[in-house]
């Protein structure tokens, strides 16, 4: 008897609830994702659903330890109920030999949907992963796959077009997760004390592509703030709160730019701000002033929320924003899936809320 691989699959290899998926691109028909644990990068992936009024997709997931696995899925063909699978993988030439043979494993992820999975750096071979890929990226036009054994095997094939530019999409935003990561630990060494002593904890709620979104609590439960954040690769920082009061416009990059400002007295910077490509000279004058949050050093702009026609609301629809010390000195931020982030921010404040003084 055969079944069809949703309805065979059980719990092998199960999705944690605590791994978040973020989209955060697309490559042609392919759908490029990251995973966080616990808020840690945890890898990333490419998906592909064809059109099919069966459930037919294909995933390659790097894993957070380095291993590559892909998967497959096609609900149209059936398969025994075994919970592995005597499997061959040919790139175009059904005929040629396997470049990897094993045993595909049955797995399930935490939204029930079942996937058909070879660990490829652990097939019947050896080390077969770069040979694979290469053959999959460099010209592929076809991925078969041979699941059982002899004339009985139940053969798929999944088309491969675009499948070089969305895997390098892949593995570039798996190597910005972790460099991010790795710039923040680097930044908050040591404010967890200092976090600790002022009584907030901080939580990592989700992370829409390029941003991080936080919230903070203070006491039992009571939230004090949500903070959405993004690394540049430049080593500028940009950086929005909201509070019980205000809205908090952070940012940090060249701190030799400031001098430049003109009427800058002290820890106060007055600077203007362009939501645009370019310096049209209809910027927003503000006063900003540099401050020490838990050892890191901030330009900080604050604006209280119920002052009608605040900033808050001009950078949710902006692209770019620079801040502006003189002519020939700026900071310049790319505003990219900022929207996105400030709608986990809103779905933030609305679950954990209201913010507490």
């Amino acid at each position: 008897m055969k079944l069809t691989l949703t309805a065979l699959i059980l719990a092998v290899g199960l999705l944690r609830a605590d791994i978040v998926r973020n989209e955060i691109a697309t490559k042609g028909d392919w759908t490029i994702a990251s995973f966080t644990e616990n808020g840690k990068p945890a890898g990333a992936e490419m998906l592909r659903t064809f059109p099919s009024k069966h459930e037919v997709h294909l995933r390659l997931r790097l894993a957070k330890d380095g291993s590559v696995q892909l998967d497959a899925m096609n609900s149209e063909l059936g398969l025994g109920d075994a919970k592995t699978q005597p499997t061959e993988l040919r790139v175009d030439h059904l005929d040629a030999k396997p470049l990897w043979s094993g045993n595909g494993t049955a797995v399930e992820d935490a939204d029930g949907l079942g996937w058909l999975r070879i660990n490829l750096d652990k097939g019947g071979d050896g080390e077969v992963t770069e040979s694979v890929l290469k053959a999959m990226m460099e010209g592929g036009k076809t991925l078969n796959l041979a699941i059982g054994i002899g004339k009985n095997a139940t053969k798929w094939k999944f088309d491969l077009t675009g499948t070089k530019a969305a895997y390098n999409a892949m593995w570039d935003a798996n190597q910005k997760a972790t460099d991010d990561a790795e710039h923040k630990d680097k930044n908050s060494a040591g404010a967890g004390a200092d976090a600790l002593a002022s009584g907030l904890v901080e939580h990592e709620y989700a992370r829409p592509g390029d941003w991080a979104v936080h919230y903070y609590t203070k006491g039992p439960k009571k939230l004090a703030s949500a903070s959405m954040i993004r690394f540049f690769d430049n080593t500028s920082t940009l950086r929005m709160s909201i509070d019980a009061t205000h809205f908090h416009l952070d940012v940090a990059g060249d701190w030799k730019a400031i001098e430049t400002a003109a009427g800058k007295k002290g820890k106060a910077v007055p600077v203007s701000i362009v939501l645009s490509e370019l310096d049209d000279g209809n910027g927003l004058s503000e006063n900003a002033n540099l401050i020490d949050d838990e050892g890191d050093k901030w330009l900080r702009i604050s604006q209280p929320l119920d002052e009608p026609g605040g900033l808050q609301d001009l950078i949710r629809n902006g692209k770019r924003m620079q801040i502006i010390f003189s002519k020939n000195a700026k900071w310049s931020f790319d505003l990219k899936g900022s929207l996105a982030a400030w709608q986990k921010v809103d779905e933030c404040l609305k679950k954990f809320g209201p913010i507490t003084k």
